[in-house]
């Protein structure tokens, strides 16, 4: 018996063997060709190497994943139709010439359309010898993923043919494709997304813990963590601390601020997830810190919804408290210490609840002063921030949820917003006929405006929802969709730094916008997810001081850029 077992196993292991040597199919090499010159066309923004040798890899095999299946599905048909087989001899020999071919001329059309687009995003530009590791790792990425699939694929037909001996065929096929299609999702989450996740938790949660070079615990009794706070020190979180450590202090704004203005020391509050035990409890907290440090006897009081990390960008903090002489109040809490990628796949749901339970506890505190002293009351979200922020107003039509924030705020400003904001996306869906959804104008009158560019910030000036967004910015764009429809970023004219070779191809443009994702952030100022070139103007359009001037926006720039970067900016 035991050599009858050893037998039978070392025949399975020799015909998987052969299985796995197989030749490559000819319709999947011919669809995997198409897949993988379609992964060298541009999208949105530039791609180093590695990630487009990544694409190559897994466009190429997702070709010939789906080419396969069509050739295999076909022979079927025929077979059962009693067709002859097709001979395929030139074909194949045409394919064998066709790789090299397309992957020379690949060479030759990667590196200027990369370089169109890094000039279009002042990027520098990359050399022609960066496409020969690209097609290297790549061939060796498609050939592990092929073989992947080519696994999953003998353990279907093993599977099918198992269940062919005791239901009928038809049946058979459709249990085998179900059970593949769970074993795929259950081993991808239980062998690839989950271990992702529980080494990043522990990473994430370690680094916040840590407190960022150059932050100390701050000096004033305006700041929590500081002398009389409420709010421990060692409960803020990584950049709780960075933003409450890193406030304006007033020989600063001695510096930043307008000539001759009336100087207040700013108050900056905020919650970590270790200062409270839930959401509700740390934004009780944190007005309970507005109220300790007078807040609501301040011009301006700032909501801020924060990123995933619990980030709340430290340039966009020092312009408004420039702006405004530091007669301010900015206040935030932490729901995550994951990035933002990571966020938006697992927290969506705690960033909304920490938009909208913020601001609500604020809100109801605020209500509460005499109308003709209390603060201006803004919100202010930027990226996955600006999602959560946006919850606190969402209702079930774009011009219901503008008519709360108007009730409710005296100005909203949200930067970088996701495709998935409940209120930004379908104002852009509804946007004037013949305007861009990356540049949408809605009909409102005065009310919601968006802008590309500091400039067009500065020609808007005085309506309370403002949206500043690039139209390279994939954070803006990036959605499940764009796998199988085409984008509205690539309907009509483009945006003034997108290419005009960027076109949609099926499930390629998908994978390639989410490679965008990556590196939304290392463009310059003014491209893809880097807005640190227009706070000043973006604050100045929502609630620019009294007697405020065109000239003192210009000269607060120049201030505010000459000035060094805190920790964290």
């Amino acid at each position: 018996m035991l050599t009858a077992i050893s037998a039978s196993t070392t025949g399975t292991t020799v015909r998987l063997r052969d299985r796995l040597r197989m030749r490559p199919r000819l319709t999947g090499s011919l669809v995997a060709l198409v897949f993988f010159w379609e992964s060298l066309s541009p999208t949105l923004l530039p791609r180093a190497w590695a990630v487009q040798a990544l694409l190559c890899g897994a466009s190429s095999a997702i070709g010939y994943g789906l080419g396969a299946t069509a050739s295999v599905l076909l022979g079927w048909i025929r077979g059962a139709r009693g067709r002859p087989a097709i001979d395929t001899t030139l074909a194949r020999r045409a394919a064998l010439i066709a790789w090299p071919v397309v992957i020379l001329i690949g060479g030759f059309v990667w590196q200027p359309w990369q370089n169109d687009q890094r000039d279009l995003v002042a990027m520098p530009e990359v050399s022609r010898l960066e496409y020969v590791p690209t097609i290297l790792v790549g061939a060796v990425l498609l050939v592990l993923f092929v073989t992947l699939g080519r696994l999953v694929g003998q353990a279907a037909v093993a599977a099918h043919r198992g269940l062919s001996g005791f239901l009928p065929r038809r049946i058979a096929f459709v249990v085998t494709v179900a059970l593949t299609i769970a074993f795929v999702v259950v081993a991808s989450r239980d062998f690839a997304l989950d271990p992702l996740l529980e080494k990043a938790n522990d990473a994430y949660g370690t680094i916040d813990d840590e407190t960022e070079p150059g932050i100390t615990p701050p000096i004033t009794p305006l700041a929590s963590g500081g002398p009389g706070s409420l709010v421990p020190w060692d409960t803020l979180g990584f950049q709780g601390r960075t933003f409450t450590g890193g406030i304006t202090t007033e020989a600063q704004l001695a510096v930043l601020a307008r000539p001759g203005s009336r100087l207040r020391p700013p108050i900056r509050v905020y919650a970590g997830l270790q200062s409270a035990p839930n959401a509700r409890a740390r934004a009780a907290l944190v007005v309970r810190e507005l109220e300790r440090t007078e807040a609501f006897r301040r011009r301006v009081l700032v909501v801020a919804t924060t990123t995933g990390t619990g980030w709340i960008n430290p340039r966009s903090a020092r312009a408004v408290e420039a702006i405004n002489s530091g007669d301010t109040a900015i206040a935030g809490m932490q729901y995550s210490y994951f990035p933002s990628w990571i966020s938006f796949l697992v927290d969506l749901d705690e960033a909304a609840a920490a938009g909208r339970t913020l601001f609500d506890a604020v809100y109801a505190r605020w209500a509460e002063e005499p109308e003709a002293t209390r603060p201006l009351l803004l919100v202010f979200g930027e990226s996955l921030g600006s999602f959560g922020s946006e919850h606190a107003f969402d209702r079930e039509s774009p011009d219901a949820s503008v008519s709360r924030i108007l009730s409710r705020a005296d100005g909203a400003l949200w930067i970088g917003p996701t495709w998935s904001n409940p209120i930004r996306t379908p104002l852009v869906k509804s946007r004037d006929r013949g305007s861009p959804t990356w540049r949408p104008e809605i009909s409102d009158g005065r009310t919601v405006a968006f802008a590309n560019t500091k400039a067009e910030l500065r020609d808007i000036s005085g309506h309370p929802v403002v949206y500043l967004q690039h139209p390279s910015d994939p954070v803006g764009w990036w959605n499940w969709e764009a796998a199988f429809t085409r984008p509205a970023w690539l309907q009509g004219r483009r945006g003034y730094d997108v290419t005009n070779q960027a076109h949609w191809f099926p499930i390629v443009t998908w994978g390639q916008t989410s490679a965008d994702l990556i590196a939304g952030f290392s463009t310059p100022p003014g491209h893809g997810h880097n807005y640190d070139d227009a706070w000043v103007e973006a604050w100045v359009t929502i609630a620019a001081p009294p007697g405020w001037t065109r000239a003192d926006t210009e000269a607060t720039v120049r201030r505010v850029v000459a000035f060094p970067p805190q920790p964290g900016g």
